[in-house]
């Protein structure tokens, strides 16, 4: 198994331990904000790779419990082997959910590197986030929790790993945080 998938089942785990302690805690329920709002956020442009179509949003609703999501696909040139970028970000409507999908990496400091990548935690623009790195395909994914309530993930493929940071420094974190 390698490094990114060993990370991303302890990710899950933990995360999901996290998620059944936010359902213990039974936090009040808020309205998630309008996939509208977070589909306007998203940027044409990702720093130099442009939006490929326009970003897809959705809300769903199960019971009492609600996600707003938009996604949009970041893409330099047609090329196989071109830079290429995923983003989603995900608004829970009970915050504790958020948390506890993020408890695996924002609780805890991970640094650890191979031959075959990375995997650290990280602050970017002071919000918890994890980053790991696949020299294989120069492959990345980001995650980030944003004002303990948007939950953003970000993949790359075809990225240096010197430059998976500087993506997820270039997302529209202040913008998204400021939505309520």
């Amino acid at each position: 198994m390698n490094l990114a998938r060993v990370g991303l089942a302890a990710f899950l785990v933990v995360g999901l331990v996290g998620v059944v302690r936010a359902e213990d805690k039974k936090e009040p329920v808020r309205e998630t904000i309008d996939y509208h709002k977070l589909k306007e956020i998203m940027p044409a442009e990702l720093n130099g790779l442009k939006r490929q179509g326009d970003a897809k949003g959705e809300r769903s609703k199960f019971g009492d419990f609600a996600i707003s999501q938009v996604n949009a696909t970041y893409q330099k040139g047609e090329d196989e082997k071109a830079p290429k970028i995923d983003v989603q970000i995900i608004d829970y409507s009970n915050p504790e959910v958020a948390k506890g999908m993020s408890a695996a990496w924002a609780t805890v400091e991970i640094d650890k590197e191979s031959d075959d990548g990375f995997q650290k935690t990280v602050k970017i623009k002071g919000n918890p986030g994890y980053i790991s790195w696949e020299k294989d395909g120069n492959r990345g994914q980001v995650n980030l929790l944003i004002a303990e309530r948007y939950v953003v993930t970000m993949s790359t493929e075809n990225v240096a790993s010197a430059d998976v940071t500087k993506m997820a420094e270039a997302l529209p974190i202040d913008k998204l945080a400021a939505l309520k």
